[in-house]
């Protein structure tokens, strides 16, 4: 049994999901990268092909674009079963969007869900963000409000990912009430907080809170809460004055600063587009103030 290439596999996943769970990002990447040498030299190419999606998806959100780049094509080369194939396929979609190319991308979702139909709610490939992040390149800003709302209660066994949900749906929300305030649209600035409110209601009926850490020592729970309260306040109009970050409130304009500290070291693609946005946020604030 402790020799059978398969099971051994499956511990790997075993311990991976464990150090995402934990927040252990860095850890998780060097433990997958083993995975998957170990996968490939057992001959077992679906699993080596299916951890790749997801070690590609990791070294993306850590800024490591040149990495991913490298495991999605290994990924790709050996994809088998349906399921590996279509893991491998959202992140080549996501590196796609990282990289603006956004036809690249949408040519990969239409072969993952070629191979997995309705994968959006398949909790084992957490498509959800990617496809949000697709679409909001694609500013499609209420089709990706809608698919988080369809599919965020498929994800009980996945509080993470729901928590990353909720996170993108926030930001959804915010850029079409920016948008309606620009047009001094106030119907669909009503439709975009009313959306937002109705996610975050369909998040509370899962069983654990959001934004969870199940250690101390996790910075990513409370980096994506710190995006979810950034993102919340500038759907409603509000200058992010107040936002809570694990067990400390900050106050203030350095907000930037505070997300830039919480997730220099983690998230860093993350860091990049919500300091650029938040940044924007409080220089309308700034500018419609009176002197």
């Amino acid at each position: 049994m402790g020799d059978d290439p398969e099971s051994i596999s499956w511990a790997f996943v075993g311990r991976g999901d464990h150090l995402l769970a934990c927040g252990r990002l860095h850890e998780y990447t060097e433990d997958t990268s083993e995975a998957i040498r170990f996968a490939l030299d057992a001959g077992a190419v679906s699993m080596a092909a299916f951890q790749a999606g997801g070690l590609a998806r990791v070294l993306l959100a850590l800024g490591r674009t040149a990495d991913g780049r490298d495991v999605v094509r290994e990924g790709l080369a050996h994809s088998g079963v349906p399921e590996a194939g279509a893991a491998v396929r959202l992140s080549a979609a996501l590196l796609s969007v990282r990289l603006g190319d956004l036809d690249a991308a949408e040519m990969h979702l239409e072969r993952a869900k070629e191979l997995i139909p309705n994968l959006e709610r398949r909790p084992a490939l957490t498509a959800p963000p990617i496809l949000a992040e697709y679409l909001l390149a694609r500013r499609k800003t209420e089709a990706a409000l809608g698919l988080l709302s369809r599919t965020i209660t498929d994800y009980v066994t996945e509080p993470r990912v729901a928590d990353e949900m909720i996170a993108w749906g926030a930001r959804a929300a915010a850029d079409l009430a920016e948008t309606a305030r620009d047009r001094h649209d106030p119907t669909s600035l009503a439709t975009a907080r009313s959306a937002l409110d109705e996610l975050v209601v369909a998040h509370t009926t899962l069983p654990r809170p959001p934004f969870e850490q199940l250690v101390p020592d996790d910075l990513v729970q409370p980096a994506w809460e710190a995006l979810f309260q950034a993102e919340s306040q500038r759907c409603t109009g509000q200058v992010p004055t107040r936002v809570k970050s694990g067990d400390v409130v900050y106050d203030g304009w350095s907000f930037v600063v505070v997300v830039q500290a919480v997730m220099a070291c983690m998230l860093r693609w993350s860091v990049a587009s919500s300091v650029m946005m938040v940044s924007t946020a409080c220089a309308r604030a700034r500018t419609s103030s009176p002197r």
